[in-house]
């Protein structure tokens, strides 16, 4: 007689697989959460720092406005053409103010000049601050080749539009630039060169993936601004001060957490 005696591993083997499917799920679904979590995180983060950093804007716009209403009103016209432009809200707003401080009114016509001169050139941002340092500094006079050279080094042809526009030679423009009427002559003289020779061309910057691209993150940005302006960002500020008057209430229940540590320590 020969005795056959099987001993079924199957079910340890199953065991084993079904236990070992369970880690995995848990494993994906904590995984899950934790994106989850960490993307809410992010998102919550970045509302609350466009409106921040938005808040900061309005405020110096009304600053140089004259209050909060011309501010906030400045504020919406530099958003809505930053949507038209290759420049984002901020550097739009840094032009803006600079322009209205010295004097400048920054119309939507000479904003349009700086975007248009800055897209023909390879350093946009460079150029569009030159050209603002320029005209907010030659609206009061002393205008010379060492400001022009600014926007020259960039590519835009300065002074050959100086030459067209007004009849002078660099080597002339140091002397015509002295009083404050000879640089408005040449800030008017460059208004005009400009448009003629570089007129319309932020709009065919428009179609390239690059500005689409820019003018994607400005609208998100933008859109970011509308949910902390709706509530979130005042809720925020109020927790935000609710906690540091706790803070400042527990300061003396912190002064023995501390003295206790210390003898422990000590201990």
């Amino acid at each position: 007689k020969i005795n056959i005696l099987a001993k079924d591993q199957t079910k340890n083997a199953m065991r084993s697989v079904k236990g070992g499917l369970a880690s995995i799920k848990n494993a994906v679904f904590s995984l899950k959460g934790a994106f989850v979590t960490l993307g809410t995180g992010v998102a919550l983060r970045s509302i609350a720092n466009v409106g921040s950093n938005f808040e900061d804007l309005r405020d110096s716009l009304a600053s140089v406005t004259g209050g909060v209403r011309q501010g906030a009103e400045a504020f919406d016209f530099i958003t809505r053409f930053s949507l038209k432009s290759q420049f984002s809200v901020e550097q739009l707003t840094t032009s803006f103010i600079t322009l209205k401080a010295s004097g400048i009114e920054p119309t939507e016509k000479l904003l349009r000049m700086f975007t248009d001169t800055s897209a023909v050139t390879t350093d946009q941002i460079g150029t569009l601050d030159a050209m603002t340092r320029v005209f907010s500094r030659g609206i009061q006079g002393g205008l010379g080749l060492e400001e022009l050279n600014q926007i020259a080094d960039r590519g835009v042809p300065v002074f050959k539009i100086l030459e067209e526009q007004l009849g002078i030679t660099r080597l002339e423009i140091a002397k015509f630039g002295q009083t404050t009427e000879g640089a408005k002559k040449i800030l008017d003289a460059l208004q005009v060169g400009f448009s003629q020779a570089f007129g319309g061309a932020t709009e065919q910057k428009l179609d390239n993936l690059s500005t689409s691209s820019s003018n994607l993150g400005i609208a998100f940005r933008n859109s970011l601004d509308v949910i902390g302006q709706s509530g979130f960002s005042g809720a925020l500020t109020t927790m935000n001060n609710t906690l540091s008057e706790t803070l400042t209430l527990l300061t003396p229940v912190a002064q023995l957490l501390g003295q206790g540590l210390g003898l422990v320590i000590k201990g």
